[in-house]
C-alpha cells in the first residue's frame, strides 16, 4: 500500500509540475484569451489593493494551469484561496471539496481541503488582492506596488508559495507575455 500511494504521489506531483513547470500546455490562442480576461480582471484588484495587475496575472496563469485547472473552471478560483472552517469569506459564494497535495519540509501527501467558489474570475481577484493586502506577512510587498518584480518577490519570501523557484517562475511569466501593460 505504502509502495502504491508513493506512486500516486509522485504521478501527482509529475502532473502538478508539468502545469507549474511547463504553462505553454494551452493554445496560443486560448493563452492570448486568458491574458486577455486576467488582465481586465486584476486591473480593479489593482486600484483597489496595489497588487501590481501583472503579478495577478502571472500568478493565476501559473495556479490555475492557464485557466484549465478543476479549481478555475469549476470554481472560477485562479489562485488555490482555501475556505477557512468551511466559510467562503466575504467575497466567495461557497467552498467546494477538491483532492488536493499538502506539503511541508519533510514530505508530501494527498488530501481533500474546502476551496473557495466565486460567481465571477474578477471575484477571485478581487479576493486575492483583498487576501493579500490585509496580511501582515505580505506587507513589506506593497512598499514595491511600483515594482511587480520585486513585488512578488515579497509576496514569496512572506510566505506565499514553498516553490524555491516561484518568484522566478512568476517573473519569467511577466517578462515572456509582456504582462507588465497591465500595470498602467
Amino acid at each position: 500500500m505504502r509502495q502504491f500511494m508513493a506512486r500516486w504521489l509522485m504521478v501527482g506531483m509529475v502532473v502538478t509540475t508539468s502545469i507549474l513547470v511547463f504553462p505553454h500546455s494551452a493554445s496560443a490562442a486560448s493563452q492570448d484569451k486568458f491574458i486577455t480576461e486576467s488582465g481586465e480582471a486584476a486591473q480593479p484588484s489593482q486600484e483597489a489593493y496595489g497588487v501590481p495587475a501583472s503579478v495577478t496575472v502571472a500568478q493565476a496563469i501559473l495556479e490555475s494551469g492557464w485557466g484549465g485547472s478543476e479549481l478555475a473552471t469549476e470554481a472560477k478560483n485562479y489562485f488555490g484561496m482555501k475556505c477557512h472552517d468551511k466559510q467562503p469569506g466575504p467575497i466567495a459564494v461557497d467552498c467546494m471539496k477538491v483532492d488536493t497535495h499538502e506539503c511541508d519540509d519533510d514530505d508530501c501527501w494527498g488530501t481533500k481541503a474546502y476551496f473557495r467558489v466565486y460567481d465571477s474570475m474578477s471575484d477571485s481577484y478581487k479576493d486575492h488582492g483583498q487576501y493579500l493586502k490585509e496580511n501582515p506577512r505580505y506587507a513589506a510587498a506593497f512598499a514595491h506596488s511600483d515594482d511587480a518584480d520585486r513585488f512578488i518577490k515579497e509576496v514569496h519570501r512572506g510566505g506565499y508559495a514553498t516553490d524555491p523557484k516561484y518568484t522566478d517562475k512568476i517573473v519569467s511569466l511577466m517578462k515572456e507575455y509582456d504582462l507588465y501593460r497591465f500595470n498602467e
